[in-house]
């Protein structure tokens, strides 16, 4: 069972989830995407936030969303556990997308990166073998 170097389950899953299977939760997560998350989060050398309920805010729904979960779409890579939306301590949504581009040869996994959002959306779901695939829903 991978877990993160950077990140604690209660970034990356919903109260509910968390309770419910507390580190056992690790299972519900596609390795590439910690991979992916952990690789950003060194390389850009800045804080990272995902989910931020554990300290008050009311954002539990960026990283993994249970099959019951209203928000997003219906197939989303969430609920694969193989997608987060972060946003990065310093940096535009737009800035960390130009990084991705000009960094996207090192990324550890090909990801797939939402367009023309003011948050970051990263998944696994690799299109084409393509190491960076730029998409709008």
């Amino acid at each position: 069972m991978k877990t993160s170097k950077h990140f604690t389950l209660k970034e990356l899953v919903p109260i509910d989830v968390y309770n419910q299977y507390g580190k056992e939760a690790w299972k519900l997560f596609d390795e590439k995407l910690i991979d992916t998350i952990d690789f950003i989060r060194e390389k850009l050398d800045k804080p990272i936030i995902i989910n931020d309920w554990q300290w008050g805010g009311k954002n539990q729904y960026r990283g993994y969303r249970p099959e019951n979960c209203k928000v997003g779409a219906l197939n989303s890579a969430h609920k694969d556990g193989m997608a987060v939306d972060m946003t990065v301590k310093g940096m535009t949504a737009e800035d960390v997308r130009t990084w991705l581009k000009d960094n996207h040869n090192d990324l550890p996994w090909p990801i797939r990166c939402e367009k023309d959002v003011n948050w970051v959306h990263v998944d696994t779901r690799a299109k084409f073998g393509i190491k960076l695939y730029f998409f709008k829903p």
